[in-house]
C-alpha cells in the first residue's frame, strides 16, 4: 500500500511539473507573438522615402521574429504532445503545431487542459490551426 501512494504522489510531481513546463512554453510563445506584432507595427510605419537598405534591414529583423515565434510555437507544441495520453495523440498532428495548440485549447472541459484555455493571452494570440511555411522576402527590385 505504501509503494502505491509513493508512486501516486510521484504522478501527481510529474503531471505537476509537465503543467509548469507547458505553462512556461506558453509565456515564451506569447512574448514571442507580441514581439513580433510590436515588430510588425513598427515596419508598417516606415516613411516610403526611406533607402532600400534601411527597409531590407526591418524585413530581416521582422523575419527573425517571426522565425522565434513559429520556434517558441513548435516548443510549446512538443510539450503539449509530451503530456498527452496515446489516445490524445492520436488526435494530434505532430507535423501542424498549430493545430496541436488547437486541440489543446478545445479540450477546455477536461480538467488535465482546462488552463491551457483559460489564458486569455492563449486566445488573443492563437490564429487558428493552418500551419503555413514563412516564405522568405523577396529582395526590392
Amino acid at each position: 500500500m505504501d509503494f502505491v501512494c509513493r508512486l501516486d504522489k510521484l504522478q501527481t510531481k510529474a503531471k505537476d511539473y509537465r503543467r509548469l513546463l507547458i505553462e512556461a512554453e506558453m509565456t515564451n510563445w506569447i512574448a514571442c507573438s507580441e514581439q513580433e506584432i510590436s515588430e510588425s507595427r513598427r515596419f508598417s510605419f516606415c516613411d516610403h522615402d526611406v533607402p532600400d537598405e534601411v527597409i531590407l534591414e526591418k524585413q530581416e529583423r521582422l523575419r527573425s521574429v517571426q522565425v522565434r515565434r513559429r520556434k517558441a510555437l513548435h516548443r510549446l507544441a512538443m510539450q503539449i504532445s509530451a503530456s498527452a495520453s496515446e489516445k490524445e495523440l492520436d488526435e494530434m498532428d505532430m507535423n501542424k503545431p498549430s493545430q496541436i495548440l488547437g486541440w489543446a485549447i478545445k479540450q477546455a472541459k477536461s480538467p488535465r487542459w482546462s488552463f491551457v484555455a483559460a489564458n486569455e493571452a492563449v486566445h488573443m494570440h492563437f490564429i487558428g490551426s493552418n500551419d503555413i511555411d514563412l516564405e522568405p522576402f523577396q529582395p526590392l527590385e
